[in-house]
Formats: C-alpha cells, structure tokens, sequence
C-alpha cells in the first residue's frame, strides 16, 4: 500500500535513493494505549465519484491528562488498500521544497483535538473500492526522570509514540460527464468573484482532483487570474503538475501567456518551467552514485543548468507576449520578468523604462515590494517622479501608501539627489502624521537633528509619539526634558507599550540614573504590563551598567525567561564584575541539578523545571565564556567546564577554550543596512565600537589582529568600498594608540569590491 506523508509545516521531497528509507508506518501499532486517533469522512458519506474531494476529520483524544501534545497540523500517514499512485511523486523528484509557518503544540485531553485533510491531496483514486487506516507519530510526551533513549525519542526531549487510527471503508464510482462539467463551472464561478480564503481554496481543489481536459484548461486560466491567497495558487500549480493531460496544461498554460489581457504572474511562470521539467524526465542518479559527494554534486549541477535554461526560455516567451499586453496585464507581466530574470543586467536595462512607465498601473503591493526590496533592479533617475508623488500625497490620504512605501521612496530619492533626500527626510520628521525610519532620520545633520527632539518630546508627552520620537528621545533627548517624561511614563506605567517603556527607561537611566533605576525595578516588580518584563533587561542595552545590580538579582526571578534576559543581557553588556555573578549562578544550577543531569532536556515549545533548567545552563554558559565585557582566562574556561552539565555546553566550553589559542585574533565587521556596525572577535559577538575599543584594552601590547570583512554579497549595498576603507583606518589608528597592530586579511575577489 501507498503511504505519503502529509504535513503542512515543512515537506522534504528527494530520491529515495538518495536518503535511508524511513520505516514502514502503516505495519506499526499503537504505542501508547490511553490516546484514541479517530479517522472518519468530514460528511460521513461511504460514496464518492472519481475526481471528487474526499474530506477527512482527524480527532485525538487522550485519557490521561497532562500527558501529551500533539503538532497542530496534524499530519499522518495515510495507509490504503489497495494500493493507489501518487500523482505528485514524479514531480517531486529530486526537489527539495521547504516552507514553515506558525504551529503550536495542542495538548490532547478527554476533549478532542480535531483536525481536517484532503485524502485526494497525494493519491489518485480510481474506481473500486478502499479500506483506509492512517498512523500519526506527532504525539508525544516529555521523557520522563531515567527514562532511556530511544529511537523514538528526539534531541529536544520528545519520546514520540504512533498511533493508529481506526480503520474505514468507502467507495469510488465512475463519474459522469454532466457532473464533472457542474463541478468544473461551479468552481470557477467560486474563483472568479472574491471568495474567502477557504472557499477559494475549496474551489481548486475542485478544479486539481477532477482531472478532466476542461478542468485542467480552467486551472491553468485560474492561475493566470491575480489572486492574493498563495495556498490557492499551490493548489492550483499542483493540479497541472500532477494532471492526466501534461500537454493540454503546457498548452492552456501558453495560451494564457499569449493573451493580450492577461497577466503573466510569478506562479504561472514558475508552473511553466517546472512543467517543462517534468517533460524531460530526467535519469535519476544510481543507488551507487548517490553515496559519492562527486556523483551527487555533478547531478545537481545538471538540474541546475536544466532549471536555467527552461527559465531562460521561458522568460523569452514572456518577453516575447509583452507588446500585446496593456495596463495591468503589462504592468504585472513586467514586474514578473523583472523580478524573475535578475541574472540578465541587459534585459533589466531594457524593461526598466516600460516598468516605470507602467508603474501607476502596478498593485499596491508589488509596487512596494518593488520599492523596498528590488531596487537594484529599477532604481535610477528615472525613478525620481514616482517617487516624489509618493511622498506629495499625505501620510494618511492613501491606504495604498504605506509608511515602509514612503520611507523606501525617502531613502531612493535620499540616494539620487541628497540635498532634495534631506529636505524632504526634514519635512517628514516634523510633520506628526508621518512615520519616518530612524535609519532615514539619521542621514540628517546633528542640529536637524536635534532641533526636532522638542517637538518629539511633546508629542510623548501629549500620548501622541511617534516611534521616531522615542527613538529620538533615547539617543538626543537631555535632563531639561526630564519632568516632561517621567508624567508620561508614570501616567502610562500601567499599560505600557513595551518598546516605548524600554526607550524612556534607556533615557531615565543615561540622565538620571538613580531614578532609571528605581523604575526598571517598578517595572519588575508591577507586571502588569503585558509580558514587558520578561525581555525589558535585553531592551535596555548599553545602558545595562547603570542597572547592573537589578539584572544580577534577576538571575534569581521566579519566571524562568527572566533569568534568561538577565544572563543574555550581563553577556552582551555587563561589566566585568558580572562575571563573578554568573559564575556563581551557574554554580547554584550545578548543585540543584547535580545527579539529575539526564533530566536537562531543552523543549522550546514546553515548559517544565528540566527544559528551563537547560536553557538556563546554556545562556549562562554563553554569557560567561562568550561575555563582550571581559576575557575568559584558561583557568575560568576550565572552572566553567567543570560547571557545564549537559555534553553540548562542554562542547561549546571546548570551542571557546581552542579558540582561546588562536592566533592571530581575527576582527569581523558585521554591517546593516541602517548604517550601523558591530564586531565579532574571538568569543565576543555584536559589539560595538566601544566594546571593541575596551576590549584590546584586554589583550598584551603587541597583538595582532586581523581585518576580515567578509564577503560582498553580505554587505548592504549602501555600504560602498570608501565608507569600509575608512571604518578600517579608523580602527586601525585606535587599534596603534593601545599598541596593537591590525592588518588585513589575505585579499579575497570579493572582498571590499
């Protein structure tokens, strides 16, 4: 029988030949007797006709409370007789697709846990009739005190059991022409008006499991249609990929590129070039080869260069359709080309003009996505009356313009011309309905700068800021402004926004410290400003040395992700005298769980003594070993794999101590796309520039560091050669002054170009 995984957090497809088979799940039984796994059709029906959507309802229950979870999308494997093909198994052949999402862990009870599935969505159900099982190994329990491992038990402490569920039976009769057209009609007639999401993913499902020559025609026209909902899309390219008439999609598919009114749209390009793929049916790498790296990376390089030219074409076929198309059709055709073909510079150089003369006639969206993460591809002068009439509506007269859209036309003007980018990033700063990126506010001078932090500091004071102005506040804002936000911040401590609160604290604790002091401890201690606290140490950055002490006691908190804050925070910005305190908190840990260490098991998505215990250990570990504020000697890195428990904190105590010795010290710059840097050397990460200067204050007069930037491709594009250059001579002559030596790196191609 056929058993397909079916899981909607993440799907791995590649040659069997290439991966150990897995066990055969639909031969296991149940391991675990007080969880029920109940299979039944959604609607109870025991008769289908071919093609028709077999709807299943999956429920769990358990009859020992507090004992298990289960991941919420539910998969199983679903376990038939006879057997069925799968339609999407060519396909998916040698392809890796992954994807991910929000999931949670439900916990199963007396009350049931229910889920949904579509049998049809990876088996192909002819006529006859079926007897259908199915297996979920997603339930699972913390591994108990001595409980041994096991080949059901993961890394994270999950023993995970399978169930099996009842077994059903149903019928597939033939289905006739008259319906499959109703059905065909009744879903496109769905897909055509503004359907909600679950309905408009009903309706392809419709059009993918029918699998008639008019369904196919219609998938294809339906996947050319503009459409906001990316799950109706995959259904949709599914049903090609897997139809019973691969000629008559490739055709229909053709056909809608060529129509002067249609749109030409990611997923449809996409669809035709893994069709095309399809058509050629590769030779699948032998069961010899696939165990040698050379074998497996020359396969893949030919999939590469197939891939490459079936883009190539049809790209070229898309081009080719575009003298016929007009408004939208044109406009998103375009963008599609543009954003798909971004290895040709001179087809980018050709269309860009025809896409910026066709911008007004853009969605909303991809304009901004556009503006925002593609400008390479069509940024230039010809450029600058867009986006000026971006920035001439008001902040609040479009619902199309949004504040990332009217930020992205500042920094793209800012780029062509400064002087107009500067005026106009001045102008967005006072006017109150705008909401400007700091990283645009600081491409200002200091004083404009600073003559706008009064006006930042009454609109807080009025409950009216804006999240520039507590940006502002936090960086600009001096003591004569004190009386105005300690009103505001008291009369707001209640019902705080969390990173509002952080901003003000940050500037009580650099103008009054004694004072930032006494509310970072209120605000420990009120918790009632929804889960703040619980991350209020990290937010406080650099200003941590004034509240050292409340973050040392914070080691001790009750709540378990406050301990944690606290060890992260002392890591990245305490003095060294933290030191001694989170030794000594790693200390009382080993002793608490000294004998118990098995019980150490880290589930992010469970709480427990154990799991809190674990992540403790390792944020303590890495705050001591790998602590910005001081160097740990041999001796502390051997007094701190004396402490380490669990054998993946002593493996990282062993890379910190051989990294110890390694010579010479190597100085990487990390650069962001805001302007800003930070450094990572030798155990330390994110440092600042400060921190970087305190800490060859730490290392023998005539150490040599190393200057290594990285690569080009990690360099935001605004960061040019000069403006690197120059941050390495300045750190380099600061470097000479505490009479250390920094050179460069072996020269690299891609470095600095």
């Amino acid at each position: 029988m056929i058993r397909i995984r079916l899981a909607t957090f993440a799907l791995l497809f590649l040659a069997g030949t290439l991966w150990a088979e897995e066990p055969d799940l639909c031969a296991a039984t149940s391991t675990a007797s007080d969880v029920q796994f109940v299979l039944g059709v959604k609607d109870g029906r025991a008769s289908f006709q071919e093609g028709e959507v077999i709807p299943l309802a999956l429920s769990f229950v358990s009859s020992t409370p507090n004992r298990y979870w289960i991941h919420s999308s539910i998969g199983a494997e679903y376990c038939l007789e006879p057997e069925v093909p799968d339609p999407l198994e060519a396909h998916f052949n040698y392809r890796v697709i992954s994807g991910g999402g929000i999931f949670s862990w439900p916990q199963l009870s007396e009350k049931p846990t229910n889920a949904e599935a579509t049998l049809n969505n990876r088996h192909r159900l002819g006529v006859g009739h079926y007897k259908l099982y199915a297996v979920n190994s997603d339930v699972w329990h913390p591994a108990g005190p001595g409980e041994p491992s096991g080949a059901n038990q993961t890394d994270d402490g999950h023993v995970h059991e399978r169930i099996r569920s009842n077994t059903i039976e149903f019928e597939v009769r033939p289905a006739t022409t008259s319906w499959q057209h109703e059905q065909a009609l009744g879903a496109v007639e769905v897909l055509s008006g503004t359907p909600k999401p679950d309905d408009a993913k009903h309706a392809a499902e419709i059009l993918r499991f029918l699998d008639t020559r008019e369904s196919v025609r219609e998938l294809a026209k339906a996947l050319a249609a503009p459409s906001e909902n990316s799950f109706t899309g995959d259904e949709l390219s599914s049903g090609l990929y897997e139809s019973s008439y691969p000629q008559i999609a490739l055709e229909s598919i053709h056909k809608e590129i060529a129509a002067s009114g249609q749109a030409v749209n990611g997923q449809l390009l996409e669809t035709l070039i893994e069709l095309e793929e399809d058509g050629e049916h590769a030779e699948p790498a032998s069961q010899g080869d696939g165990a040698r790296s050379d074998a497996l990376q020359s396969f893949w390089k030919q999939q590469f260069d197939r891939r490459n030219s079936f883009t190539k074409a049809a790209i070229d076929e898309v081009v080719a359709a575009l003298p016929g198309k007009t408004g939208l059709a044109r406009a998103v055709t375009l963008n599609t080309v543009l954003t798909s073909g971004g290895n040709d510079p001179s087809l980018i150089q050709n269309l860009k003009p025809l896409l910026v003369a066709s911008w007004k006639d853009l969605p909303s969206s991809a304009q901004e996505d556009l503006l925002s993460y593609r400008w390479k591809s069509i940024g230039g002068p010809e450029m600058l009356p867009i986006l000026r009439s971006i920035l001439a509506q008001s902040p609040n007269s479009s619902h199309t313009i949004t504040a990332q859209m009217r930020d992205a036309a500042l920094r793209h003007i800012y780029e062509l011309d400064p002087n107009e980018g500067r005026s106009l990033i001045a102008r967005e700063l006072q006017d109150p309905l705008s909401r400007p990126s700091f990283a645009n506010i600081r491409l200002l001078g200091p004083e404009e700068i600073a003559s706008s932090v009064p006006q930042a500091v009454e609109r807080i004071g009025h409950n009216a800021g804006r999240q520039v102005d507590f940006e502002l506040l936090d960086r600009y804002a001096g003591p004569e402004m004190l009386a105005t936000i300690q009103t505001a911040f008291e009369a707001n401590f209640e019902h705080p926004a969390c990173e509002q609160q952080t901003k003000m604290l940050r500037y009580f604790l650099r103008v009054a410290p004694d004072y930032g002091v006494q509310q970072v401890r209120m605000a420990f201690s009120a918790r009632k400003d929804r889960w703040c606290y619980r991350q209020l140490l990290q937010g406080i950055g650099d200003q941590i040395p004034q509240a050292q002490q409340v973050a040392i006691e914070a080691l001790d908190d009750d709540v378990p992700e406050v301990q944690l804050d606290a060890a992260l925070a002392l890591g990245q910005w305490g003095t060294p005298a933290a030191k001694d305190a989170l030794f000594a908190r790693l200390e009382r840990l080993h002793r608490e769980w000294s004998g118990r260490v098995d019980e150490l098991r880290t589930a992010f998505e469970l709480s427990g003594p154990g799991s809190d215990a674990k992540s403790l250990e390792q944020n303590l570990v890495g705050a001591i070993g790998r602590g910005n504020g001081w160097l740990c000697t041999t001796g502390e890195l051997a007094r701190l794999d004396g402490l380490a428990m669990s054998a993946s904190e002593k493996q990282q105590v062993a890379y910190m101590q051989k990294s110890l010795a390694d010579r010479p010290i190597t100085i990487e710059p990390m650069w962001y796309s805001n302007g800003d840097v930070t450094f990572s050397t030798q155990q330390a990460s994110n440092l600042t520039e400060d921190q970087l200067m305190t800490r060859f204050g730490m290392y023998p007069s005539g150490t040599v560091f190393l200057w290594n930037p990285g690569q080009a491709m990690q360099i935001p594009g605004g960061m040019t050669e000069a403006l690197q250059e120059a941050e390495f001579q300045r750190i380099r002559t600061a470097v000479g002054e505490r009479g250390a030596k920094l050179e460069k790196a072996a020269s690299d191609p891609a470095v600095l170009r």
